[in-house]
């Protein structure tokens, strides 16, 4: 007998499949037609439950493959059709300007171009100033290019994930000619930026960088040598705001009402994390950690593996399903998700391994080492190398971010309201001194980041397979899994 939680397994891998194949190779509308009608009949007409779900999850491979083509294919007045021209263009800022040395860049939401209607977004860098703000309407001459993949890196695909398919540079004057009520957004990035000034007049550098980085998820003020020394150590998700960052916030907000009960608390963290996630700009990225966030900490206080094993791989095809390019292109979401499915299939192992350790070492060191094992061939595959002090540095680096986060927050806001108690900012500058300190350490010691050769897309998908098997051979997997 097939299972419910079966059916909910077979078809989301299924889908997602699909998206994943369709991302390599191309099928005619009319194949993946004829597929969905022939596999429909033989899900109708078969009594067999096995053959169902077989059919079942073909149905769904071949509705993520037509997914992703859905986005794929650009219209023919998309802005990347005039690459190469210098042209004039109206549209519309629909990202928070990154700021970096004298300019500044943002995607634009492109109205027409040379006055003809045009679709597509591109991202325009410009002169730092003035500083232009979400929602502006604006009207320049500039030239449109195309990204290139350089160094390895697939830039195309990096923006294509966020829907941006050409470069726009203008040094020429830009015109605001208006401006779209984005309220509840523009506002939002404002109150980013101006935490973001307070925590700057707080903390000296590189602390108020790093500062930045936990609390905001703004990577582009710290100074390269930290971002190489937070690379070698394995360090990087501290600043990224993942889904990691986002379980702390859910973790404090919990700890705030533990004397309520578990569904108001569980309210209560809700509505904490929507207003963290709106304080940092609610940018995508930041709404899909929270979606994991969430999760892992209801797998904690449910403790029904069985279910959430399916409520990720539902979170993952409900995103994947929104924007087919991430499941291929956001590494950012694929460690995440792959980093989440560690936590909660490995760290009874980890635990079980290390049942003598000290009951702190145990839980830090476990829940490491799962992420760590289930993320590691994405990084290989996406980094060309790994941390081999990783495991240490995360051990001391982790249990920091909690105290780290919470005495930033507490001091900016003391600040924010009474700018004469600068020195409430020497209860930050402690922890944040430290972290930089053992990442720098560990991140500047020699050979802490191996390299290796250009790996070919097969080898994660051969690690996983061979992770699955291996787990599947596990009791409480199997368990989990029946």
């Amino acid at each position: 007998m097939i299972r419910p939680h079966q059916w909910v397994t077979a078809t989301g891998l299924g889908f997602l499949l699909g998206v994943l194949v369709a991302s390599r190779f191309g099928l005619p509308w009319v194949t993946v037609v004829i597929g969905l009608v022939l596999l429909g009949v033989v899900f109708g007409l078969s009594p067999r439950p096995a053959i169902k779900l077989g059919t079942l999850c073909g149905i769904f491979l071949l509705l993520g493959w037509w997914r992703y083509d859905a986005v794929a294919v650009l219209p023919n007045n998309n802005v990347s059709r005039w690459a190469g021209q210098t042209v004039e263009m109206v549209g519309t800022a629909v990202s928070d300007p990154d700021f970096n040395g004298t300019q500044q860049n943002f995607q634009l939401r492109i109205n027409s171009v040379n006055s003809q209607p045009a679709v597509g977004e591109v991202l325009l860098t410009t002169w730092q100033l003035p500083r232009y703000q979400y929602g502006d309407r604006l009207k320049f001459t500039g030239k449109i290019t195309l990204p290139e993949i350089t160094d390895d890196f697939d830039y195309p695909a990096y923006l294509a994930k966020e829907g941006v398919y050409a470069l726009a540079q203008s040094q020429a004057e830009i015109s605001v000619i208006g401006s779209r009520h984005f309220y509840l957004l523009r506002g939002l990035y404002q109150i980013k930026h101006w935490l973001e000034g307070k925590i700057n007049q707080l903390l000296p550098e590189p602390q108020s960088s790093l500062m930045d980085g936990l609390l905001l998820g703004m990577r582009i003020q710290l100074p390269d040598d930290f971002k190489t020394a937070l690379r070698n150590s394995g360090t990087t998700h501290i600043v990224a705001l993942s889904g990691y960052n986002i379980t702390v916030v859910v973790g404090f907000f919990l700890w705030m009402m533990k004397h309520l009960r578990r569904r108001w608390a569980l309210l209560g963290a809700g509505i904490g994390v929507l207003l963290f996630v709106l304080m940092t700009g609610a940018a995508a990225s930041v709404v899909r950690a929270a979606i994991m966030g969430w999760i892992l900490l209801l797998t904690a206080l449910w403790g029904r593996k069985r279910h959430m094993a399916n409520a990720i791989l539902l979170a993952g095809v409900f995103m994947v399903a929104i924007n087919p390019l991430i499941l291929q292109s956001d590494v950012g979401f694929q460690l995440s998700l792959s980093a989440t499915i560690g936590l909660l299939y490995l760290t009874p192992l980890f635990s079980n391994l290390l049942s003598r350790w000290p009951a702190v070492l145990r839980e830090g060191l476990s829940t490491t080492l799962s992420a760590t094992v289930f993320t590691l061939p994405l990084v290989m595959f996406h980094f060309g190398g790994f941390s081999i002090v990783t495991l240490l540095a995360n051990l001391l680096v982790i249990p920091l971010i909690p105290i780290t986060m919470l005495v930033g927050f507490v001091s900016v806001a003391i600040f924010a309201v009474l700018p004469f108690m600068k020195l409430i900012g020497l209860m930050a500058l402690a922890p944040t001194s430290l972290l930089i300190t053992i990442i720098n350490f560990f991140g500047h010691l020699p050979g802490a980041f191996v390299q290796v050769p250009k790996l070919s897309p097969l080898f994660p998908v051969a690690y996983y397979l061979i992770l699955i098997i291996m787990l599947a051979r596990l009791p409480y997997v199997k368990k989990v899994t029946a």
